[in-house]
């Protein structure tokens, strides 16, 4: 008997230039992989099976065979190139059916290749609706085509279709996200609970939503779990249903208003999703990962969100490349976008843009962030223009991973000239907006009063503030509440993200 890890299947990717462990279940005493030529040993313990194929070269395409006791096993159509990981929550998860793309973009190509890793908790099939009906079956890996392509992560579809163009080699992008998760559910609990600095979420998960009566709760369960079937068949025909409303009316049709009740099936439980999901796919050989999430850990009642994340999202990181084996994997950080989440003029989101930009702030360099402000939408928390930042992760990637000479970095600030009444914003580049005026700057005094403050283009690249008389201190900045206009970029497109300065 030889089963591989469920991952390995037809049309697989494998990342080139680094060793790529294989693993699987077998029944035998001796088991060999054979690819491109190579044919390598497999460790077998306990009837799991381990072997490292050594690093190959892009473009390389084949047969992958597995042998044990007379019996052979064929993966055909085997890909070697570049494979990442889209991980986060439901701004992850928005399928191109339900954002703003263009048709014309879901291409058919045999080297853009997608993987979806299934809803699962306590390694249970999950069937879901976000934005559509999901079931936790396991799938293969497919190729790019309308089809395919219109019911996947719209980010990781745009960018994996940029990288696949720019580096011209086969690109995988495995989808592993879940809607409305913190994320505290994508590390392990064993970790979270050893950690002072993070055990706070198990404490408050574990006495808030403790379930008495376990087979009571499973039981619920498994009734909801019949009952969204349901609701998915009689919903159903939702790319009719696209085609005829548009887009805009998709994303606000009623989903459903039952949830999977909150205890050890809930996806947001400590470490739920990444026992059943991602270690799953472990250590499967990534380049790297990208993520938007974030939403989930803006809660209010955390003192120091940004702190908070900023260490939390540091582990995760460091746990992956220590799970994945790859100590060089990168991290693509989408920084969320504007929205009112309840208080337009809060600032709850604001941390948690200011800790990505924290995390991409080069101290690490394959940790690269991209701004979102400039896409959000006052009345929705998916802003649908997703392909754009796909397009601005992948230059990211392009330039920080690849080292490619890549435009993708918008102005930065770079300085003050304060008169009287007014001061002037200088950057590293010229700056220009998409509107007749900027988008929205602030002043925050010393006395922590915040206020809108009027601003114009200043004809030279700059901007300039208008401030109140007597203001002598304090701050100033761009984006510096959860909604407001976000509309600065540089000449050459790229947007500026949001930022504070001391005056």
């Amino acid at each position: 008997m030889i089963k591989t890890g469920y991952i390995f299947t037809d049309r697989a990717v494998l990342q080139c230039g680094m060793p790529v462990p294989v693993w699987g279940e077998t029944d035998a005493k001796a088991l060999s992989v054979t690819f491109n030529g190579v044919t390598v040993s497999a460790e077998i313990c306990g009837g799991k099976f381990r072997a490292t194929l050594p690093p190959t070269e892009a473009g390389v395409r084949g047969d992958m065979v597995f042998s044990a006791d007379g019996e052979e096993l064929t993966l055909t159509d085997i890909a070697v190139g570049e494979v990442w990981l889209a991980g986060g929550q439901s701004n992850m998860e928005h399928p191109n059916i339900c954002a703003a793309h263009d048709p014309e973009t879901l291409e058919e190509d045999t080297d853009l290749r997608l993987f979806t890793v299934p809803r699962r908790t306590e390694d249970a099939p999950r069937v879901g609706w976000h934005f559509e009906g999901l079931y936790g079956e396991d799938t293969p890996w497919e190729y790019s085509n309308p089809e395919n392509a219109l019911h996947f992560s719209s980010i990781a579809y745009a960018f994996g279709r940029r990288l696949r163009k720019e580096l011209g080699v086969p690109v995988g992008i495995i989808s592993c996200n879940w809607g409305g998760t913190p994320a505290e559910t994508w590390v392990t609990r064993e970790l979270l609970d050893s950690d002072p600095r993070l055990v706070d979420y198990c404490r408050y998960w574990d006495a808030r939503f403790t379930v008495a009566d376990l087979d009571a709760y499973r039981a619920r369960d498994v009734e909801y779990q019949e009952w969204l079937r349901g609701y998915i068949k009689e919903r159903g025909g939702i790319d009719d249903e696209v085609a005829r409303m548009g887009v805009s009316a998709s994303l606000r049709y009623p989903g459903p208003t039952r949830w999977t009740e909150e205890g050890p099936l809930h996806p947001s439980a400590p470490g739920n999703l990444w026992k059943n999901m991602v270690s799953r796919i472990v250590p499967y050989a990534l380049r790297g990962t990208i993520w938007h999430q974030g939403e989930s850990n803006s809660r209010a009642e955390n003192p120091d969100i940004r702190a908070h994340y900023t260490y939390l999202m540091e582990t995760l990181l460091a746990s992956w490349r220590k799970e994945f084996e790859s100590p060089k994997m990168a991290l693509g950080i989408v920084q969320l976008a504007t929205y009112p989440n309840g208080n337009e003029e809060g600032e709850n989101f604001c941390r948690i843009r200011e800790a990505q930009a924290d995390l991409g702030d080069g101290r690490d360099p394959l940790v690269y962030t991209i701004p979102s402000a400039d896409l959000g939408e006052k009345d929705n928390i998916h802003p649908e223009r997703k392909p754009e930042m796909g397009e601005r992760l992948a230059l990211g990637a392009l330039a920080r991973v690849y080292g490619r000479e890549t435009v993708w970095e918008g102005p930065v600030p770079t300085g003050v000239i304060c008169n009287s009444d007014s001061m002037t914003l200088m950057f590293d580049k010229p700056v220009t907006c998409a509107d007749e005026t900027p988008g929205d700057f602030f002043l925050r005094t010393e006395s922590g009063e915040k206020m809108l403050l009027d601003a114009a283009l200043d004809g030279e690249g700059g901007i300039r503030l208008t401030l109140p008389e007597g203001v002598m201190g304090g701050e100033v900045g761009y984006v510096m509440q959860n909604w407001c206009r976000a509309n600065l970029y540089g000449e050459d497109g790229t947007a500026v993200s949001p930022f504070t300065l001391k005056i």
